[in-house]
């Protein structure tokens, strides 16, 4: 690991990592979210119970999200790949939150660990990573350095504390 890179981590607070070495390949679907019909990516799950769901776990008080979709981004930093994220607004507080979707034969899932969880551990795919703020790049954001996945709420690979723009992560092991 380089020196920038563990100075980073060490000093940011907002940004979470993913796992070391990762390929799509290896990871395995869970859930089912949506899937994709004419070309439009179509949440399949209840959204109104999801959105409650979410307003419980977000790390902010009176949270009440507007609206949920599917949202394709792509990945910053050493390679870009294309990927999605079920994506959830509250345009009040100005929040949104984020959880890493697998892509497979035109539908959508939660990340699965894998059955031999001790060799692999993979926490960046499970948690729903939250931006809040007034900043005008105050969006989830995925960046690749050493082959690890980093979530970030801006489009520069470091968290500024002085920014406007907050953001907090939340793991969930088993789902």
């Amino acid at each position: 690991m380089s020196l920038n890179l563990l100075i980073f981590i060490l000093l940011s607070q907002s940004c979470f990592y993913g796992p070391k070495g990762l390929t799509l390949t290896q990871l395995e679907q869970g859930h089912k979210i949506g899937f994709v019909k004419n070309k439009e990516n179509i949440i399949s799950i209840d959204s109104i119970k999801f959105k409650e769901q979410w307003e419980k776990i977000l790390p902010l008080p009176d949270v009440k999200l507007d609206k949920i979709e599917i949202r394709r981004g792509f990945t910053k930093g050493e390679r870009e790949e294309e990927f999605y994220m079920l994506m959830a607004y509250d345009y009040e507080s100005k929040l949104k939150t984020a959880r890493w979707l697998i892509k497979k034969d035109g539908s959508f899932y939660f990340y699965k660990s894998p059955v031999d969880e001790s060799n692999l551990n993979h926490p960046f795919f499970r948690t729903y990573f939250t931006c809040y703020g007034d900043s005008g790049d105050c969006n989830p954001h995925v960046f690749i350095i050493d082959n690890r996945y980093y979530w970030t709420s801006t489009e520069k690979f470091y968290c500024d504390p002085n920014s406007p723009c907050k953001s907090s992560s939340i793991f969930f092991p088993d789902e």
